[in-house]
């Protein structure tokens, strides 16, 4: 029996995905290294009753500084892929409201949802810091 327990605990270690988490912390200091003008960041306070999914664990906006109606927009770092696949859906659906700039890291733990406000060329810069986180 203690030969099966442990063939089942490496089991379950070897096949459960393991990524390094990420903080807010470093995804605002890896944007401040690529020049992206950001300020204002804040955690946001989660709301329980408003449509947007709340399985992430942390959500964060902020100002880009280039953007003259004081917008940027905001991050999301979610535990799991499946959790940052519902709110990736939530702001695919409503991308008539929330504009074309929606990215996710490689891993998928992370979504950045940016102002419609944004150039192309402007919110190249937050895909390419997502990519490398």
């Amino acid at each position: 029996m203690k030969r099966i327990s442990i063939s089942l605990a490496v089991y379950i270690l070897l096949t459960t995905s393991v990524s390094a988490e990420i903080t807010g912390q470093q995804i605002v200091q890896a944007l401040r290294e690529h020049g992206v003008p950001i300020q204002n960041i804040i955690e946001e306070e989660r709301n329980p009753d408003a449509p947007l999914p709340n399985s992430y664990d942390v959500r964060w906006s902020f100002q880009d500084t280039t953007l003259s109606n004081g917008k940027g927009g905001q991050f999301f770092i979610c535990s799991r892929k499946s959790f940052c696949d519902a709110i990736f859906k939530y702001f695919e659906a409503f991308s008539f409201f929330a504009g074309p700039y929606l990215y996710r890291n490689p891993e998928g733990t992370v979504v950045f949802q940016l102002n419609s406000s944004h150039s192309p060329k402007s919110a190249e810069k937050y895909e390419t810091v997502l990519s490398e986180l």
